[in-house]
């Protein structure tokens, strides 16, 4: 950790970079190894000051960090013998130079006297890909895992990728009260339809030395169909070559009424499993950022976003399991 560069933008990447902030991770959670003992350890602080607690869970393998701000979701998930923190996502943002791309016509590329600008020297070489104007979304909550989405339309490959379901909670985005006794979180919001309809989100958490169970109940006043998506982002140092039961995800991914997914990733020789209670179709795809270089403009990799989908009415129980194995 002795360089600034991944906490800032930079002319080089900076943070955008995955692999410098896979280098800070790693010299993180060596010191979360040396803190690790035999016995499942459970702390309840503000780790990043921001006015809500966060759940800090040490097994004997696995480094986990769930929040009360962000949906009760989890925002670290580390493995001790990898020093890999598959939690190393980042959410799409949009910057003043994405304007270049959107409006390259009303676009000065050449240097320009303005500070805010990030690569002055490097202005004259940059180049205008007419491709990545599709890859310009921004989302608008953190992307995290186990996030819970409920919309009153069908969940799709395209709607998720694109981020065009209707969502319809304000349970993505939003704080949960935690039970320290228990290790759950518990929000109390709506379904904001035609009006609001009162709804009870319950997360628990349970823990092994390689595996974090969820156990997840909703209680809602709307008695109609809806349809609910549980979120997971992970990052990968390699994510072209990841792959979801046993498919590359180039184009995308889609599985329909399946329970469990087992996700390989070559580089750190471990295989993610996901387990289910019931079956539920599958989305996922690689997102991607766009940030300024001095070379021009990049588009990176940053984790694979994938979804777990059914439909319900008025009440819902899901139980997931997610299980760290060799390959």
């Amino acid at each position: 950790l002795q360089t600034n560069d991944v906490f800032w933008h930079g002319v080089f990447g900076g943070l955008y970079l995955p692999n410098l902030r896979d280098n800070a991770y790693k010299y993180l959670l060596e010191i979360e190894k040396s803190r690790a003992k035999k016995e499942i350890s459970f702390e309840v602080l503000d780790i990043d000051k921001d006015g809500f607690d966060e759940l800090k869970v040490l097994t004997k393998n696995l480094s986990a960090v769930f929040s009360t701000k962000f949906g009760a979701q989890m925002v670290e998930f580390g493995s001790f013998d990898t020093l890999f923190n598959w939690q190393n996502t980042l959410m799409r943002r949009e910057e003043a130079y994405h304007k270049m791309i959107l409006y390259p016509k009303n676009s000065n590329l050449q240097s320009s006297k303005a500070e805010d600008e990030i690569a002055t020297i490097h202005k004259e070489s940059l180049v205008v890909d007419e491709a990545l104007k599709s890859e310009l979304i921004y989302d608008w909550h953190a992307k995290n895992s186990f996030i819970d989405h409920f919309s009153n339309e069908e969940f799709s490959l395209d709607n998720f990728r694109s981020l065009t379901f209707h969502e319809i909670g304000d349970f993505a985005n939003q704080p949960f009260e935690i039970n320290t006794k228990r290790n759950s979180f518990v929000r109390n919001g709506a379904m904001y339809l035609d009006k609001a309809y009162a709804t009870r989100v319950k997360k628990e958490y349970s823990f092994t030395e390689n595996s974090i169970a969820l156990n997840m109940k909703c209680k809602s006043d709307y008695e109609g169909k809806l349809f609910f998506a549980q979120e997971f982002n992970f990052h990968f140092a390699h994510p072209d070559k990841v792959t979801f039961n046993s498919k590359n995800l180039e184009d995308g991914f889609s599985e329909y009424d399946c329970d469990e997914l087992l996700i390989i990733d070559n580089f750190t020789n471990k295989l993610l499993k996901i387990r289910v209670n019931q079956k539920c179709n599958i989305f996922g795809f690689i997102l991607n950022t766009i940030s300024q270089s001095e070379s021009g403009f990049d588009r990176v990799a940053q984790e694979i976003s994938f979804i777990f989908t059914t439909s319900f009415e008025s009440k819902l129980k899901l139980k997931f399991s997610l299980e760290l194995a060799n390959v």
